[in-house]
């Protein structure tokens, strides 16, 4: 499943403290294969903490770039972000946000 507006804006908290995502009025593109709509919806999620959330607590980025790791399986880490590319400047911006990530998704 993929979610193609993932972003703070679309969670919202339970009364039992779980996450749940929400909107999901876009669908799936066909000029992007599964991997990339996963890779653009773990991207758009650290590019709207980027967004929303204080400079002092997004400066520690690098906790978000560890989660997406630790889900990140071999067919998305290869991936071909390049189509991606045009909607994620916040996230590719800034350089050593962008070299992690480049790292992640085998040097892209």
């Amino acid at each position: 499943m993929t979610h193609m507006d993932v972003s703070l804006s679309n969670l919202v908290a339970t009364p039992s403290g779980d996450l749940v995502f929400i909107d999901f009025q876009y669908a799936p593109t066909s000029n992007l294969d599964l991997a990339q709509q996963r890779a653009y919806d773990h991207l758009r999620l650290v590019e709207s903490c980027i967004k929303f959330m204080p400079t002092e607590v997004t400066d520690g980025y690098r906790i978000w770039l560890d989660t997406l790791e630790q889900c990140t399986d071999a067919k998305l880490r290869c991936c071909d972000l390049n189509p991606l590319i045009p909607a994620l400047g916040r996230v590719l911006a800034e350089g050593s946000m962008r070299n992690a990530i480049a790292s992640l998704f085998d040097e892209q």
